[in-house]
């Protein structure tokens, strides 16, 4: 057989894909014995509580009539039988498709108890129950019985034919209708058979509690009656002892040849016909209990066990096999490969070698261990490396000799330098040479003290590597002896903004350096001199939402990869190699392996390859014809409708061949499809596919006929929901993909939805009528109400007409009224405008006044670069500025005195105001001669007193100033005096870097309101040509916007502040532009002057 020489060496084999029920989970008694599946994949278990039906997702229970069953078996048409403890049957379908226990005692006849049916055979020539005290064979509507000399201690099936052993008596068969001796068992007669099972055309393997095996040859004449000499000889096995410690309870012959043995105390195992054991299922497998009742093989070569305890299956035929903790490996596992005939297997907590079907620990290493290397040096002498957190160890002859101390990742071999290593440490590359036969550490490389997890080469001969959390490096090291690189180039941008961690790889695939990371892959692209996506495994790897870690050629040019689409759902996949040049994916063959973390890939010489992850140690054999192969098979379990009422329950009942006991059929008759009322017109489909090993991987695609035209996308889900169908004839149809994407059959179930009474055509009919007479009535009606209300509405229209023509003759004379006072309104409003021009002529004229008694701008050229903002809130405004040229006198300095006033109110008041005010500066210096700023303001303040008679009226009048005296003390340099009634002076002094302040007084002009401060003070400074000073009144800074948020005296510092340097002009400019921006739409509140003086 193919598969033979795969499993020929057991020591290596593993545990197979397995699984146990316990009884918890099935919702039956913890005792079962035995297992059959029917011709839709149902599997069905005798158990102390009835029979357990499992469809490859759900357990559910059917009653035998409150007995224990104890024996099954299924007849050609696929209808299972039933034995149990006084009773025995078969089970069929109900009319609502649920799957119930029919008994087929009334056959019988008789009203003693029958005992326990400890054996069914469903043969051709009928179907024999068998209990210890008689064999009952019922075929259709006839009865035949067998009853034994001494007990029937058990019953077997050989080719249809029964045989059966009787204590004392020996084996006996049935031919025809007669029990006969098979000659050649005599020395079996003392002993107990427990199981007899097809060998070869004359020979059958017989099955004793606790001597072994044995070969019966039995040779039959013509006549069916025994003769000849009938040969006993023992079965040799490779394990004879196993067989009589362990006692053989059942047997079953596999469908390729094989043979599985169930015992009572050390579970099964799987034979071939040479007696070869090929594989033990046990509790070192996995399984949950040893003592085994019965056995049985499904469609997909799964070996299930009926337990005492739970119940199990375990593959038969598998092309991946698994090592665990079972076997002694423990931690995560990291990296696997053979030297010198021997597995080796890193891991966390340190490495393992496998040894007679389990791992044991090489002693000595017990840090983190990562990569394991075998090199060969150019003398061709192979040494295995293994690099661990300790530092790097050679393994030699499963033990452990330590190299050096420094940390390491990995130990790499040159391609171009034979006789070197790089070592990826945990701080640098190390190098280790050959010489006189061993190989010797040399150190470290100088220069480099990255973590660098993995190392691979080009095709040039430079070193690339990995520094975890950075970057790509690449080295050119001619000389590594020399513990010297001679060029390095890092590579930091990287696709998918990839940061490199202790997975990620770098291989030379064909001549390219290729790049995994956890987003997807990438290829160094030498034209570019960069890192590019790569899709020559798929364009899902360049989207930055697949990622892919490990990266492994083997010696048969295989790839092996693991691809990481999201957290937890990592998968390994193999590539092979295309002729053509390219590598072609194998999607499917290892999806049997569950998803997990995948770390590493050895492939044998005979092909068999070596998975490390963190689940464990998979085998992977492709020669293995692979189970998943095989078709599976989906079946529609039940319809519910939106009330909760099932529809179907499962299995489609028919009439069998015999037309006496119904069987389960695959496909729905015309008779069973059901007729839904409209009111339960929304359904939910549950569907499954009995695909044992990949129950959580199956897909499923399902249409309804007459609702949808598609076919659905694939999905794991095994239920669909329909809501609101309209009335008429439906098919679902379903159908499953298995994990080796193998699609299924099509289940289908049809069903039609009933017309609901309204949807009627005589209902239609009444519909027409019904709306034919309401809208004729409504016609009817409305034309009545319309002409009750032409009437209504004609005499309110003489009512109404009278009406008008009364108030008709009133608004006559009320217009001739109000036409004489509109006369008199025009007059008025002639004279309004006649005042308020000559008021406006006024103001125009008060603003030329006003304009006149302002310093002219090019005097103020004269003496200063400057700007003047002046902007009266009305046409006229309460602000001035006022300026004096005071020419040099009596041995004086010429001096410039310059003033900036906010007078109390705005317009015409205001401006008035701003008049006297200039004219008695003008008096007090230029007339007086008085040049202090504070005797300036003190004699201003009097002044403005007597002038408004403020002692004997309640005139409060008054105004705001901020005065300067300039002097030049020497060439470039002034003296500035300056005084200040509620106004300050800012000025900045060029190779500075802020604007400062001098405030005045806290006293007003003018008033009597109470000050703060009793006199003006003059503060003195000195300032340099180009230095500036900058004035301004409160209109400026009181200005709200549309938030009623201030302009404020900090927003007007840091505009200047920003244009320090500009011309004067310039920084004028800018205040307004700000000022204008902030300002919006709102109106101005106050009169605003703003003056900035540069010295010359």
């Amino acid at each position: 057989m193919p598969i033979a020489s795969a499993f020929s060496v057991s020591d290596e084999l593993g545990s197979f894909p397995y699984r146990n029920f316990l009884y918890n989970e099935y919702h039956g008694h913890f005792q079962n014995w035995a297992i059959v599946q029917d011709h839709r994949g149902i599997i069905y278990v005798a158990n102390n509580n009835g029979i357990l039906e499992y469809d490859g997702r759900n357990w559910s229970l059917i009653p035998v009539n409150n007995a224990v069953c104890r024996s099954l078996d299924v007849d050609e048409s696929g209808r299972v039988w039933v034995g149990a403890l006084n009773e025995m049957g078969y089970l069929a379908p109900d009319s609502e498709g649920a799957m119930s226990f029919h008994s087929v005692l009334h056959v019988l006849d008789q009203e003693e108890p029958i005992g326990l049916v400890r054996q069914i055979y469903a043969t051709k020539n009928g179907i024999y129950f068998c209990t210890n005290g008689c064999i009952f064979r019922i075929k259709g509507n006839q009865l035949r019985k067998w009853y034994p000399k001494t007990y029937f201690h058990r019953t077997y099936c050989v080719a249809d034919t029964i045989l059966s052993f009787q204590p004392d008596v020996g084996l006996t068969a049935m031919q025809g209708d007669t029990m006969v001796m098979v000659k050649g068992a005599e020395r079996l007669e003392k002993t107990r058979i427990y199981t007899i099972l097809p060998y070869d055309a004359t020979r059958i393997l017989i099955g004793t509690q606790s001597e072994g095996l044995f070969l019966l040859e039995v040779k039959t004449n013509c006549e069916g009656e025994s003769a000849g000499k009938n040969l006993l000889e023992p079965f040799k096995t490779s394990n004879d002892p196993f067989f009589k410690e362990n006692w053989i309870y059942n047997g079953l012959r596999l469908p390729n040849g094989w043979y599985a043995i169930a015992t009572y105390r050390g579970g099964a195992v799987v034979l071939n016909e040479k007696g070869q054991v090929l594989q033990y299922i046990g509790k070192e497998q996995g399984m949950q209990d040893e003592t085994v009742w019965n056995i049985a093989c499904d469609s997909q070569d799964n070996i299930w066990l009926a337990l005492n305890n739970g119940i199990s299956y375990s593959a038969l035929i598998s092309p991946i096999t698994k090592w665990d903790s079972n076997s002694g490996l423990q931690g995560v596992l990291q990296s696997v490969n053979r030297h010198q005939g021997a597995l080796y297997v890193s891991s966390n907590t340190g490495v393992y070698y496998l040894e007679r079907k389990n791992f044991k620990k090489i002693d000595g290493i017990f840090n983190l261990s990562w990569n394991i290397s075998v090199v060969k040096s150019a003398d061709g002498k192979e040494t295995a490396f293994v690099a661990t957190g300790d530092g790097v160890y050679q393994l030699e002859n499963k033990k452990a000799k330590k190299i050096n101390n420094a940390p390491a990742y990995m130990v790499y071999q040159s391609k171009y330098h034979k006789n070197i290593l790089f070592i990826g440490l945990y701080e640098g590359i190390g190098v280790m040479s050959y010489k006189g036969g061993k190989w010797h550490y040399l150190g470290r490389i100088e220069g480099i003290d990255e973590m660098v997890p993995f190392l691979t080469e080009d095709d040039d001969g430079n070193l690339w590597h990995t520094a975890y959390n950075k970057y790509i490096v690449r080295v050119a090291i001619s000389h590594p002896a020399e513990l010297k690189y001679d060029s390095r180039e890092e590579f930091v941008q990287l696709p998918y903004s990839a940061t490199p961690n202790t997975e990620t790889k770098l291989i030379n695939l064909n001549g390219q350096i290729k790049l995994t990371t956890d987003k997807g892959l990438a290829f160094y692209n030498a034209d570019t001199k960069r890192f590019e996506p790569d899709s020559s495994l798929g364009t899902e790897f360049t989207t930055g939402n697949t990622g892919i870690t490990i990266f492994n050629l083997d010696s048969f040019y295989n790839l092996w990869f693991e691809s990481l689409k999201e957290p937890y759902t990592q998968s390994i996949e193999r590539a092979v190699f295309n002729p053509e040049g390219f590598f072609i994916r194998l999607t499917s063959e290892l999806n049997e392996i569950p998803n997990s973390n995948f770390y590493d890939v050895h492939t044998d010489n005979d092909g068999v390859s070596w998975i490390t992850s963190a689940d464990g140690l998979y085998r992977f054999d492709p020669s293995v014809d692979k189970k998943g192969r095989k078709i599976p098979s989906v079946v529609i379990r039940r319809v519910v409708d939106a009330q909760k009422h099932t529809i179907f329950k499962g299995a489609f009942p028919r009439f069998c061949g015999d037309e006496f006991f119904l069987c389960t059929g695959t496909e729905q008759q015309v008779r069973d499809i059901p007729a839904i009322p409209y009111t339960s017109n929304s359904l939910t489909f549950t569907f499954t596919s009995p695909f044992f090993g990949q129950e959580a991987k199956m897909l499923y695609s399902y249409m309804l006929e007459g609702y949808e035209k598609d076919w659905s996308e694939w999905t794991t889900s095994n239920t669909k929901d329909y809501t609101n169908l309209p009335h008429g004839k439906y098919r679902f149809l379903v159908k499953a993909l298995s994990a080796y994407e193998v699609e299924s059959n099509v289940a289908a179930f049809s069903f039609s939805i009933r017309r609901p009474w309204f949807h009627h055509p005589l209902i239609y009919v009444l519909y027409i009528v019904i709306c034919a007479s309401i809208i004729y009535l409504i016609v009817f009606l409305n034309a009545k109400r319309l002409t009750a209300i032409n009437r209504r509405l004609h005499k309110l229209v003489e009512k109404r007409t009278q009406e008008i023509l009364l108030k008709q003759q009133d608004i006559i004379e009320k217009n001739a009224m109000l036409e004489k006072q509109k006369e008199r309104i025009l007059a008025q409003n002639e004279e309004l405008m006649y005042v308020n021009m000559q008021t406006n002529a006024s103001i125009q004229y008060a603003l030329t006044i006003q304009q006149a008694i302002l310093p002219e701008k090019k005097t103020l050229h004269l003496y200063f670069e400057h700007f003047v903002i002046y902007r009266p809130r009305d046409v006229v405004s309460g602000d001035f500025y006022w300026f004096s040229y005071i020419p040099p006198r009596n041995n004086m300095a010429a001096k410039k005195v310059f003033a900036i006033a906010d007078c109390t109110g705005h317009g015409v008041p205001g401006a008035f105001m701003s008049m006297i005010g200039s004219r008695m500066l003008s008096e007090i210096v230029n007339e007086r001669g008085v040049t202090d700023p504070s005797q300036i303001l003190h004699e201003l303040n009097i002044m403005l007193n007597l002038v408004l008679h403020q002692e004997s009226t309640e005139n409060f009048d008054g105004m705001d100033v901020a005065l300067c005296t300039i002097e030049i003390t020497s060439n470039n340099r002034h003296q500035v005096l300056f005084a200040g009634a509620n106004r300050h002076v800012y000025y900045f002094k060029n190779g500075t870097d802020s604007i400062e302040v001098i405030k005045g007084n806290r006293k007003y002009i003018g008033g009597f309101l109470p000050d703060i401060d009793q006199d003006f003070q003059t503060h003195t400074f000195e300032l340099d040509t180009g230095d500036s000073l900058f004035f301004y009144t409160d209109g400026l800074t009181d200005q709200n916007n549309t938030e009623k948020k201030k302009f404020s005296v900090a927003r007007f510092l840091s505009i200047l502040k920003s244009n320090i340097n500009e011309p004067m002009a310039a920084i004028g400019k800018a205040i307004e532009n700000e000022f204008d921006t902030f300002k919006g739409n709102v109106r101005q509140r106050d009169d605003i002057t703003v003056v900035g003086l540069r010295l010359k």
